[in-house]
């Protein structure tokens, strides 16, 4: 795919249907990201989404749950953020599709991904665990690894990387 950068935070990129035709995919970027240089442990990545909870609150409400994805490069450099689903004050929606669809656009070969429990606990439920194993094995597939899925809390984090015997 051939990138072609215009003036402001507009990419375009070239990409061939399996048609012969060619379509031109715009993606904006609405801000640069500064949330973190590089993914190294859950504590940076707890920084990183709590940042940018700060700057978007109306994507990222307290009463609700919202599910939000950072998307990294292959050096674990954040590119973009997004948050994919808003629900209700017990759960969310998270399809793999919206997830890597989004990755695969934007180049990502990682992503770390986050939601908060408007109860206070950050103790995963059955659904956040076949959600996070789902998107795991969705990623595997298409060769973006998943590093982390960080669970949010009133006053603390669960780390799905910190509390598996198995690297996610």
């Amino acid at each position: 795919a051939n990138t072609q950068r215009g003036t402001g935070d507009m990419t375009l990129r070239w990409r061939s249907l399996k048609n012969g035709y060619r379509v031109l995919c715009g993606i904006v970027r609405e801000e640069a990201v500064d949330y973190s240089p590089q993914i190294t442990s859950p504590a940076v990545c707890k920084n990183m989404f709590m940042s940018y909870r700060q700057k978007h609150p109306e994507l990222w409400p307290n009463e609700r749950e919202a599910f939000v994805v950072a998307f990294l490069d292959n050096r674990y450099r954040v590119i973009a953020m997004h948050t994919v689903s808003i629900g209700s004050h017990r759960s969310t929606t998270v399809e793999p599709m919206p997830v890597f669809r989004f990755a695969v656009m934007i180049g990502a070969t990682a992503i770390v991904t986050a939601h908060n429990h408007p109860s206070g606990d950050p103790e995963p439920s059955k659904d956040d665990d076949a959600m996070t194993e789902r998107l795991t094995e969705a990623g595997k597939i298409l060769g973006i690894e998943m590093l982390d899925h960080l669970i949010f809390g009133e006053r603390s984090f669960y780390s799905y990387s910190d509390h598996k015997t198995n690297k996610l």
